[in-house]
């Protein structure tokens, strides 16, 4: 059993969930024909749910703040608003970034942010954030692109991206895509 608290387990419970909906399969888009790593229905929800919890919290903030001066209004601003913020940041990736790729690179598409092509020979390293669950594309040329391990089709990328990364300086993708596709946490 996972030591700690109860809202310990019960965050790990809820990630471990949402991974176990995951599919490894990229699915291609019959549009692009390239393939998509989108998020599940789970990790969508969740997210609702999310900005939610963390808008209500933001207004009970505001409200808390009318009432204090000083540094405990700082710290009321700071922490709700904080909270407020990562949830919205998490659902502009969840709905508004897609992320596709094929055997020529990965690609990120944003509302609001632009399209961004990184060709698998131009990848200079890929790393593992274990505090953000994901991975990081970089390359010389752009602004590095991350995957989280929360999207569907991890298994796939793994594949096709060690295919074409073999040509780049990465050599090859990191040994935990292949772990984290398969397992969750």
């Amino acid at each position: 059993m996972t030591a700690g608290g109860i809202d310990q387990i019960l965050t790990v419970a809820l990630l471990n969930w949402i991974l176990r909906g995951r599919d490894p399969a990229a699915r291609i888009d019959p549009h692009t024909g390239r393939y998509s790593l989108s998020y599940s229905s789970r990790y969508r929800r969740m997210i609702v749910c999310l900005v939610i919890v963390t808008t209500a919290f933001a207004i009970l903030g505001a409200v808390v703040a009318r009432e204090v001066k000083g540094p405990a209004l700082v710290l009321t601003v700071t922490i709700f608003g904080s909270m407020w913020l990562a949830g919205l940041y998490a659902a502009y990736d969840a709905f508004l970034v897609d992320l596709s790729f094929g055997t020529d690179g990965l690609k990120r598409s944003a509302a609001g942010g632009g399209s961004l092509m990184v060709p698998w020979s131009r990848v200079t390293a890929v790393e593992f954030s274990p505090t953000a669950n994901w991975f990081t594309f970089r390359s010389p040329d752009a602004r590095p692109i991350r995957v989280s391990i929360y999207r569907n089709g991890l298994a796939t990328l793994g594949e096709i991206s060690d295919a074409g990364l073999k040509t780049s300086p990465a050599g090859r993708s990191h040994y935990l895509l292949h772990e984290k596709a398969r397992n969750p946490g």
